[in-house]
């Protein structure tokens, strides 16, 4: 049984917002939802995540002037650095080689990829062979292919059993 007064907390990553929210609950005999629309926090029902939106519009618009002598002029510093949607490529972060050459091998038709005489000069041992694996595990189909909804069950279960070793069985 719910107590009367439960006090929920939401974290949201998007916006860097924590929000503080306490919900009365009904009894269980009620069945009044716990959480409604009503009773959220406004700031989290009004939030955007917005890839296109002002804060970007803006900062487009002082890249354009920064192309311009009065826009070099106008501010203290040469470039814009876009953090909105977690670019690691836009300060400075590097590729992940290796998962970038296995999807390639899956992605490419066999005889161009995986099968190629020459592949095995240009990726690594350990990629063509995750790449044969992920392969075996799409039935056929590439990755652009439909999947059950939850994704491709031989990828679940891959996931599934790291995170059980990981989290000591739990």
């Amino acid at each position: 049984m719910l107590s009367s007064s439960s006090s929920i907390k939401f974290l949201t990553w998007v916006g860097l917002m924590i929000v503080s929210s306490t919900v009365h609950a009904e009894t269980a005999t009620n069945h009044k939802k716990a959480l409604t629309l009503d009773s959220m926090y406004a700031g989290l029902k009004n939030m955007e995540y917005a890839v296109r939106g002002k804060v970007v519009i803006a900062a487009d618009n002082i890249n354009a002037e920064l192309k311009t002598p009065e826009g070099q002029e106008k501010y203290p510093f040469d470039h814009i650095v876009y953090t909105n949607i977690g670019n690691p490529h836009s300060v400075g972060g590097k590729p992940l080689t290796w998962p970038r050459q296995v999807m390639a091998l899956v992605d490419l038709p066999e005889d161009q990829g995986i099968n190629h005489p020459a592949a095995k000069k240009m990726f690594p041992a350990d990629a063509i062979a995750r790449a044969k694996e992920m392969k075996e595990q799409l039935d056929g189909y590439g990755t652009g292919a439909y999947t059950h909804s939850k994704g491709v069950k031989a990828f679940r279960e891959h996931i599934a059993e790291f995170i059980t070793n990981r989290d000591g069985g739990v």
